[in-house]
């Protein structure tokens, strides 16, 4: 469909032949209108578009658009309230709040701004119906010119043209502002629609707090009887069995010494221990940054656990430690990264002091705590690998 703007201007010099046909010359002038009305078909057959149903199927859209990202803002607000200090305190409980803070914000912006477009896209339709109706009067008059005549009768045939003519040229009138209305009416819609869309772009966000120093902790007491591991590397299910190896204890975290340290002693593993101080999504984030892949959390999701053991695993056979954060349902609080231990298993290891564990997919899927770690939490891997419920960084 043509641009109203270049039907318009092809209607402009077709308007200058027809105000310069003259019905006294009666043969001249019958050809001159049929030339004209002939041009003219070709030129304005489709009218001034898009079609109005159209138009307003697309604001029922957007202002469905507008709708759901209300109530899914009225449910990042919920989940923004309910994790206070109360259920998660420290660095990665910060950053999770001031995350859900900022998509909130984000979130809020786009409701008004579909409504506006919805009532842009309205405007344009009701505009364009009028520049419609306008055009189809025309259209449908210019089937009534006639400029047949008889030669032997001239004085009748002057007569019958010179109607003929008033006719075409009021139609090209009518042509040329109906698609000028539509033409001026797709202008006010892209004027609105820059405005109802620049409301989209997101508020600064909130300027961080000043860092607290992390809590002065008890050094970690080793699990009576020893570490719990998973069954041996190779087995499939079965029950956990006690390993005679005792965990050593870690030292006591300060603000000076992290409780994560960079462990460059397996070089496999250097892709993601450099950034195990930190929650799952800041380290996402920070591994992304660092290569060519981008990295993306699972959360393990209750009703479906196994498909983040599979993350780690895939993350594991292509060569990648993919980070295991482990611990209670408010948050993790150790992490570990995962190799392959087998078709059914991985190895977790602390880069703090060197301790593996072995988990089999089935004491992952149901859920126990891993040597005293806590249960699986998140899984911290490439984004190559689209298994299981994954937030981008």
């Amino acid at each position: 469909m043509r641009p109203a703007a270049e039907v318009g201007a092809d209607l402009r010099p077709l308007a200058e032949t027809v105000g310069r046909i003259d019905p006294r010359h009666p043969a001249e002038a019958a050809v001159q209108v049929e030339d004209a009305v002939r041009r003219l078909f070709a030129v304005v057959t489709h009218a001034p578009g898009p079609a109005p149903e159209a138009l307003l199927g697309a604001a029922d859209d957007w202002h469905e658009v507008g709708a759901a990202t209300a109530r899914a803002g009225e449910h990042v607000a919920e989940l923004g309230a309910g994790v206070g200090e109360h259920a998660w305190i420290g660095g990665s409980g910060d950053d999770a709040r001031r995350s859900v803070a900022d998509l909130h914000r984000r979130a809020e912006v786009v409701p008004a701004a579909s409504y506006a477009v919805e009532a842009a896209l309205d405007g344009l339709a009701e505009d364009l119906q009028a520049a419609r109706h306008r055009h189809a009067d025309a259209f449908h008059a210019l089937h009534a010119v006639d400029w047949g005549g008889d030669p032997a009768a001239p004085e009748e045939w002057r007569e019958r043209l010179a109607d003929s003519v008033a006719v075409l040229r009021r139609s090209v009138e009518e042509l040329e502002r109906a698609y000028g209305e539509a033409d001026a009416a797709h202008h006010a819609f892209r004027t609105r629609l820059a405005s109802a869309t620049h409301e989209v772009r997101p508020p600064a966000p909130e300027p961080e707090p000043p860092a607290r120093p992390e809590p002065q902790q008890a050094p970690a007491p080793a699990p009576v009887g020893g570490a719990l591991v998973a069954a041996p590397v190779g087995g499939g299910g079965g029950r956990r069995r006690r390993s005679g190896r005792r965990r050593p204890e870690r030292p006591t975290p300060t603000a000076s010494a992290p409780r994560h340290r960079r462990d460059t002693s397996d070089t496999r593993d250097a892709v993601g221990t450099g950034t195990l101080g930190t929650g799952p999504w800041e380290s996402a984030a920070e591994l992304t940054s660092r290569g060519h892949r981008t990295w993306e959390v699972t959360v393990v999701d209750a009703e479906d656990r196994g498909a983040s053991y599979d993350v780690a695993a895939r993350a594991a056979a292509e060569g990648q430690a993919a980070q295991v954060h482990l611990g209670e349902r408010t948050g993790p609080g150790q992490v570990a990264l995962a190799t392959r231990a087998g078709d059914h298993a991985l190895r977790l290891r602390d880069p703090d002091d060197g301790v593996e564990v072995t988990i089999s997919r089935f004491d992952w899927v149901h859920g126990d705590a891993v040597a005293g770690w806590g249960a699986p939490w998140a899984v911290v891997a490439p984004v190559s690998l689209p298994t299981g419920r994954r937030t981008r960084a």
